[in-house]
């Protein structure tokens, strides 16, 4: 499952709608909207995202936790032209890693990227650290 398919399912499933009830509604296949909140497809565009949040009555709030949910549940990313060959390597040793990260390792991970460093001062870690 994704953010995307969990969500999706709780907001559908608090508004007591039926799979095949919202995807009437959205003129959609039933199959669709099951495939969706499997993960079994990628999130659709934030066009579509606007349409679910119409037939589900969704507050800003929801609305934008929806996209949100899509946009972090994509399968395909694209990595910005500026990218270097040391940030192409790390994100494939990141992706070669997914599926076996623990709950900790993925906290150090997060607590890394939104560090801002004084670029002046090197970071020095300590050598027994990890």
């Amino acid at each position: 499952m994704t953010t995307f398919s969990d969500y999706l399912f709780q907001l559908r499933r608090n508004r007591g709608l039926r799979q095949r009830e919202l995807a009437d509604i959205l003129g959609v296949e039933q199959t669709y909207l099951s495939a969706l909140e499997a993960a079994r497809k990628d999130p659709p565009s934030p066009e579509q995202v606007a349409r679910f949040a119409m037939a589900l009555e969704l507050t800003e709030e929801e609305h934008a936790d929806l996209l949100y949910a899509a946009q972090i549940s994509k399968r395909k990313l694209e990595l910005p032209e500026d990218t270097n060959r040391a940030e192409y390597q790390l994100v494939h040793e990141l992706v070669n890693s997914l599926g076996g990260l623990s709950d900790d390792q993925i906290s150090v991970i997060r607590t890394v990227l939104r560090m801002r460093f004084d670029r002046r001062t090197p970071l020095r870690l300590k050598e027994n650290a990890m």
